[in-house]
């Protein structure tokens, strides 16, 4: 009798060591692996990519911080778990808590508890500092106008081509528009009366219509009228290199200052090629 008590009790002795004995779930499991994309440092502004597996997989979601060197939270997140039981995740290095220079820790955590989560760490280099500013952009330039700087002020609208330039024309007091015409269209002209006008007399009396030439030939156009501009209406036909002429009955004065200018100039130059021709064929004694 007194044999079978002690052996009684050394089985529950036994029993209870056994017990005490068990490892954790945690313990059970194999901790997470962690990886990161490259073993250099990391400057401020580059991406970093994170891999990760677990041994099995469990209830949850991966839960995901990176400490700075002084133990600041530098980034935190949650990621989900593959089908082979791997994952990936990615994060800037850089921003506010991202100044200091060091080593940073990255550890993953899974689980449904606490008590039964496994976990793993891994370790990145970091420069430090924030990324340098991008260079803002330059301005592009605005495209040239094709209206000739006398002419400015005269506005244009196309539709079925593009202005190649609107200059003055010669002789007669009038503007000339170069378009290329990709199809059939029109071009709305408003032009200042202090520019170009067509009146009866000059700069006086009553509007008369402008005319208006295509590639040398008459055509139709609408006008409509203000105190202090003229619009014009054109329709055209596809081309390229097509000239509109449309001519008034007074044009800027600086155009006339021009114009006594070039004749000027022309005249010098005419009288210049005259005396050396007279000295090219005088007789020589």
């Amino acid at each position: 009798m007194k044999a079978a008590a002690i052996a009684a009790i050394a089985l529950a002795a036994v029993m209870l060591s056994s017990i005490g004995a068990v490892p954790s779930y945690a313990q059970l499991q194999d901790p997470i692996t962690l990886s990161a994309d490259k073993e250099e440092p990391y400057a401020a502004g580059e991406t970093v990519t994170v891999t990760g597996q677990v041994a099995r997989s469990l209830q949850g979601a991966i839960a995901v911080l990176v400490s700075a060197p002084n133990g600041n939270r530098a980034f935190v997140d949650q990621v989900t778990l593959g089908d082979d039981n791997t994952f990936e995740f990615s994060f800037t290095a850089g921003g506010p808590q991202w100044m200091e220079a060091g080593t940073y820790t990255i550890k993953a955590t899974y689980g449904p508890t606490a008590e039964r989560a496994v976990s793993g760490t891994a370790t990145i280099e970091f420069t430090g500092g924030a990324p340098a500013p991008a260079p803002e952009p330059e301005p592009e330039p605005e495209p040239a106008s094709p209206v000739d700087p006398v002419l400015a002020g005269i506005e244009f609208d196309i539709v079925g081509g593009e202005v190649v330039s609107i200059a003055p024309g010669t002789g007669a007091p009038s503007i000339l528009i170069t378009i290329n015409a990709e199809e059939d269209g029109m071009i709305t002209l408003t032009i200042p009366r202090s520019i170009l006008d067509s009146r009866t007399e000059g700069q006086e009396g009553d509007d008369v219509p402008f005319s208006v030439l295509v590639n040398d030939e008459i055509a139709d156009a609408t006008e409509d009228s203000t105190p202090t501009t003229r619009t014009l209406v054109i329709e055209f036909s596809a081309g390229d290199g097509q000239v509109i002429e449309v001519i008034g009955s007074f044009i800027i004065p600086e155009f006339g200052a021009v114009a006594v200018v070039v004749l000027a100039a022309a005249i010098v130059a005419i009288v210049a090629i005259g005396s050396r021709s007279r000295l090219g064929i005088m007789p020589r004694y």
